[in-house]
């Protein structure tokens, strides 16, 4: 028998995303196939309105043993990358750094710096790397600390550097080689990795 194909579960959950209407549950059947296409071991899913993206039409949060949390279900479809799964990782060691730069930072409409048609104005902002681009930052970090041990998160939850001197020493690194700057979704999108 032939491997379904990513086009195909993409569909798949596509589907059964939008039969469940805004704020309800997936049936059980709904959330068995959800689980098996994304290999998440949820309680319930349930389709919600995206907090930080209010135009996404298919977000979704799944309950574990910690309550509810929002989970990618594009990326839990699409195998994982090991080199990808650490350098999210590494950005949830940073997410609160990163909220305390947005709050300091105090921009209500992006720059938009490339002069990009699809500029979001004062939607949809995000903190940016200038210069050393996060994948740079993160990528020189792993080369001089070798081997990273993560510490899987529930189900919807997030990964974290098991040993915490290593997670603090992330932390060090990474203020030291980046600098910010403050672009709406759309903008930072074009922007690429640069």
């Amino acid at each position: 028998m032939k491997a379904e194909t990513l086009k195909s579960k993409f569909a798949r959950c596509r589907a059964l995303i939008d039969r469940t209407p805004f704020g309800c549950e997936f049936t059980a059947a709904d959330l068995a196939e959800f689980n098996e296409l994304t290999g998440v071991d949820a309680l319930a899913a349930r389709h919600m309105p995206n907090p930080t993206y209010p135009s996404d039409p298919r977000y979704v949060q799944v309950r574990g043993p910690d309550g509810w949390d929002g989970v990618s279900w594009t990326n839990r479809i699409r195998a994982p990358n090991p080199k990808t799964e650490l350098h999210k990782t590494l950005r949830v060691e940073i997410d609160p750094i990163i909220a305390e730069v947005k709050a300091a930072l105090n921009v209500r409409v992006c720059p938009n710096p490339t002069g990009n048609a699809k500029c979001n104005g004062p939607n949809n902002l995000q903190v940016d790397h200038v210069g050393l681009p996060f994948d740079e930052i993160a990528s020189m970090f792993i080369a001089q600390s070798g081997t990273i041990d993560i510490e899987k998160g529930p189900p919807g939850g997030v990964d974290t550097i098991r040993d915490r001197d290593l997670a603090a020493h992330w932390i060090e690194f990474h203020a030291g080689h980046a600098t910010y700057q403050i672009l709406c979704r759309s903008c930072n999108a074009s922007k690429g990795k640069r």
